[in-house]
């Protein structure tokens, strides 16, 4: 709808319609909790979810463990700092169509 309206010209009017969405998305955090995605994803992507949750959460605690070490291989917490980012980025771009689809 948004596109449609920018498409036409109407570039206020297309805000207008983008605010009113996310704060419906907002409202309804607010009232039910998370939003679930599971719903609109396939088996064979809610495991590649998983996976690389799990890779996230397997590269988060290395991170964790080599900054307690004594001392702390810089080199290697600065590998893993950019790995989690990494992981973090695909993950959130591996959500973000389903997330939009459960906010339409």
């Amino acid at each position: 709808m948004v596109g449609s309206l920018i498409g036409e010209g109407k570039p206020t009017e297309a805000l207008a319609f983008a605010e009113r969405a996310k704060a419906r998305v907002l409202l309804d955090v607010i009232q039910n909790g998370r939003i679930s995605i599971d719903a609109s994803m396939s088996d064979k992507e809610q495991a590649e979810e998983r996976r690389l949750y799990g890779e996230l959460v397997s590269i988060n605690a290395r991170l964790r463990a080599e900054r307690m070490a004594q001392p702390p291989d810089a080199s290697r917490t600065t590998e893993l700092e950019n790995n989690s980012k990494m992981h973090g980025t695909h993950t959130k771009h591996f959500r973000q169509p389903f997330t939009q689809h459960t906010q339409n």
